[in-house]
């Protein structure tokens, strides 16, 4: 989980999340079921994104602690399900409009707080 009251960027938190779910750093050992460290990186580079991070491969090898192979596939399977889209540079990501189909599914079927 992010410290959020200790994290100097948001890069930082997420590296502590990732390498505590399995990261490279300091010799963690990975949990016991590889698809849970995908799924746990995955959803801190969308965190990344709602920061408004510019996503690039390695600013998110950077903010995971792995390769930047890694952190380009990752990024490259989010954008084909619509998690994030190419920004109008052409070279970084931001968050895609997947998003906002969940978020309209939650506004749908919630009983939020008005």
């Amino acid at each position: 989980m992010i410290n959020r009251q200790t994290e100097a960027s948001p890069e930082a938190g997420l590296q502590n999340e990732a390498t505590s779910s399995g990261g490279k750093a300091g010799g963690t050992a990975k949990p016991k079921d590889a698809g849970a460290t995908t799924v746990i990186r995955a959803l801190s580079i969308l965190k990344l994104a709602a920061t408004g991070t510019a996503l690039g491969a390695s600013v998110v090898a950077k903010a995971l602690n792995v390769d930047k192979s890694t952190g380009s596939r990752l990024i490259r399977t989010l954008a084909s399900e619509g998690f994030l889209m190419r920004m109008d540079d052409g070279a970084a990501y931001t968050l895609g409009p997947a998003i906002l189909e969940l978020a309209a599914t939650i506004n749908r079927n919630a009983d939020l707080p008005q």
